[in-house]
Parts: structure tokens; sequence; C-alpha cells
């Protein structure tokens, strides 16, 4: 359907025509031995020069020949063909972006799991370690305020262990704030 091909003598003039699309403008002057193409609106052709070889090996031009088709029905399908190229690509860009999204959860669950495990760990640890150090540092405070009951060479001792204690306290409640 709406096609035909048309045979012209070497005069250019009609001879046969056959198909149901009526194509009425004439031929160009010049047509190259390749042939060429030719759009007129939705149109479009290909006109082509037929030849005959004789015994002597030349080539006698017999006529033309146009084979004609209407590009209507092919440039609905192409605009056809672009919405649904459109929407079919946007809708796996969508699949995609959703299945990425589940997918990045999904490898974040065990990452997440663990973060919580280790915050729980610092906070449990940090809790027990506060009340041996609380006692740590209650009993050499006692000490250093009763100095005359230690023996002289143990008092740098006691110091130095409140200042470890303290130290201590220190990094637990920072420990603590960081939970």
């Amino acid at each position: 359907a709406d096609t035909s091909i048309q045979w012209y003598d070497q005069k250019k003039q009609l001879i046969v025509h056959e198909g149901d699309l009526s194509v009425e403008s004439p031929l160009p002057e010049t047509i190259p031995p390749s042939g060429f193409f030719r759009e007129q609106g939705e149109i479009r052709s290909y006109i082509v020069p037929s030849y005959i070889s004789l015994p002597s090996g030349d080539r006698q031009k017999l006529g033309y020949i146009r084979a004609s088709a209407d590009m209507d029905f092919l440039h609905a399908e192409l605009a056809r063909l672009r919405w649904v190229l459109t929407i079919g690509g946007s809708v796996a860009c969508l699949f995609a972006l959703l299945g990425s999204i589940w997918l990045v959860r999904e490898s974040l669950k065990p990452i997440l799991k663990n973060l919580e495990q280790l915050k729980q760990f610092t906070a449990d640890a940090s809790h027990e370690l506060r009340s041996p150090l609380t006692a740590i540092r209650t009993s050499a405070d006692v000490m250093q305020q009763h100095l005359e009951r230690i023996h002289a060479s143990d008092r740098d001792k006691v110091k130095a262990i409140a200042s470890a204690s303290e130290q201590m306290s220190s990094l637990v409640e920072d420990l603590l704030l960081l939970t």
C-alpha cells in the first residue's frame, strides 16, 4: 500500500504505472547512472536509469525506473517508537533508581547493626569502668588528705595513682560523651 513503480522511456515519457501511489512530478533533467533519491513532501522516490547490454559490450539506455513510497506511515511509526522508548527508558531508569536505593539500604544494614553494637559496648564498658575508677579516686584522695599515715617513700606513688585515676576518669567521661 502507498507505493508505486513507474517505467519511463528514453524521452522520459511514462510507459507503465503500477501501485496505489500517484506521483505526478516529471523526472529531473539529469539522472546519474547510479540513480538518486528525491523527496517531495512525504513521498520519497528512487530514480535509476535502465540499460541493456549489447553484444559489442556497450550499454544502451532503455529508459528510467522510479520507485516511490509514501513516508507518512514510517514517520508515524517512528514517532510512536520515540514515545515508547521515552516512556520505557523512563520506567527503566525509575526501576534502576528504586533498585539501587533498596540495594544500598540492604548493604548498610550490617554496618548499622555493627555500629549499634559498638555503641552499646562502648556505653557498657564506660559505665562498668566508672565504678572502680570512682573507688580508686576516692581512696587516693583520702590517702592524700592523710599523708602522715603513709610512709614517705609511698607518697609519690599515691600521687601517681591519683593522677592516673584522674586521667582514666577523663577518658571514661569522653567515651560516655561519644556514645
